[in-house]
């Protein structure tokens, strides 16, 4: 075990000692396809260092009520509810930390709701798609929620006749995904929104993987199905900053349908020796340096440069389809809105991730069905080549390291 040093480090020696770090990680370029790094261009990560050091020593919580680090906030906000909102008025938008935080708030809201008006619900239970991401589950346990899960139907799509079947006299909220992660499809979130407005049932949408993506790639002419507030029904939006925002970890977003939503979760708290203490969501106090480099990237960005990256995701996985399925043996699942997923007649996915790790790939996988999953982002692109000769070699059985 490391035990502080008695003496501290030069900066030299803390600098040689990060490089080391550094150099024993798995390269920049081989881990972008695993949501690893999401690293577009030096000039856009130059960006987002400046911001960040700039305000990474202020405590947003204790400097939202006054000067430039509320403005900052409060205009990412304002972009943030613009792009959730599906062109409905009254869309109000907090931070959190990440995806998982904002699914906590909203299932939160949901719950204290459920006691105001449903006090004859004692055992609260939510419904998701088999699909739905690992957090719900961890959300459901914290917050002593049961998670009913719905199968999936034939094609790994969520089947909106599945949930309604689940739906019963404890159930006081639907999440639904925009897209899921393991395939990178879209829930029927219109169905859904139906359900949820017939049995009022709060309705989470999580489009940490969509939120801030999904809008450019539709303002680029590419079919996306409806997901945001423009479905009735739809009560929050979860939408992550530090992915394809390209922003930096850790920021996510929580939208909500309307001010009267958020309310269900404010805590204040006056059990204590100082003033009353309120907050919106689980989140204390937290840097102000993601905040700011999330919002120096939208403005350096634009809507015009979120259109052009966007444009720069649907051709790599256009390209990365058409490579990956000439491959001898290759079955290609259907893509999904930024992934691809794929698997081998005769080699075990699990073989196939040990070979790219090999030579220095990242990977997720998924179990049902057994896949190798891709999670593409703008500079995809420029490995292709490298990839997909490294993909070939091990599937012939080629698993020597390559340097």
């Amino acid at each position: 075990m490391k035990s502080l040093p008695r003496a501290g480090w030069t900066r030299n020696q803390i600098e040689r000692q990060l490089l080391t770090f550094h150099d024993s990680d798995p390269p920049r370029r081989k881990t972008s396809m695993s949501v690893g790094v999401h690293y577009v261009s030096d000039e856009i990560q130059s960006v987002l260092q400046r911001a960040h050091n700039l305000f990474s020593h202020h405590n947003d919580m204790v400097l939202l009520s006054q000067g430039g680090a509320r403005e900052m906030e409060q205009e990412l906000l304002a972009i943030s509810s613009e792009l959730l909102s599906g062109g409905i008025a009254g869309v109000v938008t907090t931070m959190s930390a990440s995806g998982t935080e904002a699914t906590f708030n909203a299932l939160h809201a949901a719950r204290t709701r459920a006691r105001l008006l449903r006090p004859d619900v004692t055992a609260p239970e939510v419904i998701a798609p088999f699909s739905a991401h690992a957090s719900v589950s961890k959300v459901s346990r914290y917050l002593d929620l049961t998670l009913r899960r719905a199968p999936h139907d034939a094609d790994l799509r969520c089947d909106p006749a599945a949930i309604e079947s689940l739906i019963g006299p404890n159930t006081i909220a639907i999440v639904a995904s925009a897209p899921d992660w393991p395939y990178g499809y879209f829930d029927d979130i219109p169905a859904i929104g139906r359900l949820a407005q017939q049995h009022d049932l709060w309705l989470h949408v999580d489009a940490s993987v969509g939120g801030f993506i999904s809008p450019f790639i539709a303002a680029n002419g590419e079919h996306v199905p409806p997901w945001d507030f423009s479905v009735e029904g739809v009560s929050t939006i979860a939408a992550g900053l530090g992915t394809w925002a390209y922003g930096m970890k850790p920021t996510s977003v929580l939208a909500w349908r309307e001010s009267s939503l958020l309310q269900h979760s404010v805590i204040v708290v006056d059990d204590w020796p100082v003033r009353s203490y309120a907050t919106v969501g689980f989140s204390g106090s937290r840097s102000a340096g993601p905040i700011a480099a999330a919002w120096a990237v939208m403005h350096h960005l634009g809507a015009d440069g979120y259109r052009l990256l966007a444009e720069h995701v649907i051709d790599s996985k256009r390209l990365y389809a058409q490579r990956i399925a000439a491959l001898p043996g290759v079955h290609l699942f259907e893509p999904g809105l930024v992934n691809l997923n794929f698997s081998h007649a005769t080699m075990p996915v699990e073989t196939i991730v040990d070979g790219m790790a090999l030579r220095g790939w990242s990977h997720f996988t998924c179990d049902q069905p057994p896949m190798v999953s891709l999670y593409l982002d703008a500079a995809s692109v420029d490995v292709i080549d490298e990839y997909t000769s490294d993909l070939a070699a091990v599937l012939t059985g080629d698993n020597i390291p390559v340097s």
